[in-house]
């Protein structure tokens, strides 16, 4: 999806205080409305949480309002999917500092 200006979204595997745990960074720009619960990512084998997890993210509506978000980090069958809350058409939302815990 495209993010310009800002930085397009990606990730990365790190390890932290003994574990191993999935960072996110970047920008997503909806193209079309999200409905509630959709997925926006499906992660590779070996990114899958061990439990579902609960992020917050900031957004940007296509009108300038700031605002906050939800991420459900999902431990399912068979990669782990990140879901977001309904969102519109042109709303941004940020994944720069989202960190998972993957063990």
């Amino acid at each position: 999806l495209p993010s310009a200006p800002f930085a397009p979204p990606r990730y990365r595997l790190e390890c932290e205080g003994g574990g191993r745990v999935v960072r996110l960074s970047g920008t997503i720009k909806l193209l079309s409305p999200s409905g509630a619960s959709e997925a926006f990512w499906n992660a590779p084998a070996g990114y899958t949480p061990t439990y579902n997890q609960h992020l917050t993210v900031a957004t940007k509506t296509a009108a300038g309002t700031s605002g906050q978000n939800v991420i459900n980090c999902i431990n399912a069958a068979p990669y782990s999917q990140l879901l977001i809350n309904a969102m519109t058409t042109g709303d941004l939302f940020f994944l720069d500092g989202i960190t998972f815990v993957l063990d």
